[in-house]
């Protein structure tokens, strides 16, 4: 499985990188990060599996769901 993790330099996101990544050895994760004041690289770098990718802190953000997994509607 490919999983973005947005906010992953940051204590919660990191946190739930590295409890993520020894369980599910086979994914991988992109670790999406701005790196404002509450985000720090070192947190997730070096990890397997783990991509890093820094953005930089946008004015909008366009979030697009994917139409539910049910039937039409």
């Amino acid at each position: 499985m490919n999983l973005l993790v947005t906010g992953a330099a940051g204590f919660i996101g990191s946190n739930f990188v590295r409890y993520w990544v020894p369980q599910h050895t086979d994914d991988r994760v992109v670790a999406l990060a701005a790196l404002t004041y509450a985000g720090v690289r070192e947190n997730v770098d070096g990890l397997p599996g783990v991509t890093f990718a820094h953005v930089l802190p946008p004015s909008v953000v366009l979030n697009i769901p994917l139409s539910s997994l049910g039937p039409n509607r």
